[in-house]
Parts: structure tokens; sequence; C-alpha cells
């Protein structure tokens, strides 16, 4: 139930670019804002003391490529990371929120 709710959310967000016109670069913009945004959250709520390795070590692994399939993994590996966060400060409801939002991006969310 939860993954037909997260895959619902990830279709509904394209559907809404593609109803409003939006070009693939926008479009992709966008989730890597998402992206960089969510990545960013998490180094946060674990205290990371040098953003710059995080947005370093994100960068090299998953934003630089540009094949969608990757980028969406990516995305999905960034929501992963605040779900962790959530879990470790014992926010288990926040947790499984992000765990959702990310089986919207890529099924293999699930696994997390």
């Amino acid at each position: 139930m939860l993954v037909m709710i997260g895959h619902f959310i990830g279709i509904h967000i394209r559907n809404i670019c593609f109803y409003c016109g939006f070009s693939y670069s926008l479009f992709l913009y966008v989730l890597a804002c998402f992206s960089l945004g969510a990545v960013y959250k998490a180094a946060q709520m674990m205290q990371t003391r040098n953003m710059y390795i995080v947005f370093l070590v994100y960068i090299a692994l998953f934003f630089c490529n540009f094949q969608f399939n990757i980028l969406r993994t990516g995305i999905m590996g960034s929501c992963v990371w605040i779900a962790y966060a959530y879990w470790a400060n014992n926010e288990k409801y926040k947790a499984w929120m992000w765990v959702v939002i990310a089986c919207g991006f890529h099924f293999i969310g699930l696994m997390f």
C-alpha cells in the first residue's frame, strides 16, 4: 500500500510538469534542486561538520551522471538519507513518510 502511494505521488509530479509544458531541462533542474536540498537536510540532521565533503561525494556519485535512471536513483538515495536521519532521531512516522516518497522515484527504495 505504501509503495502504491509513493508511486502515485511520483507519477502525479511528472504529469503536472508535463501538462504545464515544462521542458526536460527544467524538470531535471527541479529534481536536482530537490535532491541537493534533501542531501543538505539529511546532513544537517546528522550534524555533519563538513558539508563540502557531503556535496562532493553526492555530486561525484550521482549528480554528474547524465542518465535519467541514475538521477532517479540519486533522488531516491537522498530521500532515504533523510529517512535514516529521522529514524536515528526516533521519528519513525516521518522516516516512513520519506521512504514512501523515495519509492515514488524508484522502487528500490524499499530495500532500505
